[in-house]
């Protein structure tokens, strides 16, 4: 690490940070949330999620009853499916193959 630079301005602890274009809270009552992933974890358990194990060891983004997109790479399926128009961000469900060694029944 460099040491400071003594032309470098000192930072305003008063300052106020701007607004976000984009609202980080959505106005998405919590059981909505709840009932999403409940209903994910209750049709994986079901084995409707992926039945012919095709997306097997892949990420998943799962929203509304169906699986809107899938990738081996997390980070990538998380940006594609974030710029996807029409898409309540807070009722897609994020599964992670490697976060769940088993799904309890």
């Amino acid at each position: 690490m460099t040491p400071a630079e003594p032309t470098t301005p000192i930072l305003d602890p008063n300052a106020t940070v701007p607004s976000p274009t984009v609202p980080l809270v959505d106005d998405v009552p919590f059981e909505d949330v709840i009932r999403a992933h409940n209903h994910f974890h209750d049709e994986l358990r079901a084995g409707r999620v992926d039945p012919d194990l095709k997306l097997w060891n892949q990420h998943i983004a799962y929203y509304e009853g169906r699986i809107i997109d899938h990738d081996v790479d997390s980070t990538a399926l998380f940006h594609r499916v974030s710029a996807l128009p029409g898409l309540e961000p807070a009722l897609i469900v994020w599964y992670f193959p490697e976060l769940f060694d088993a799904i309890p029944s």
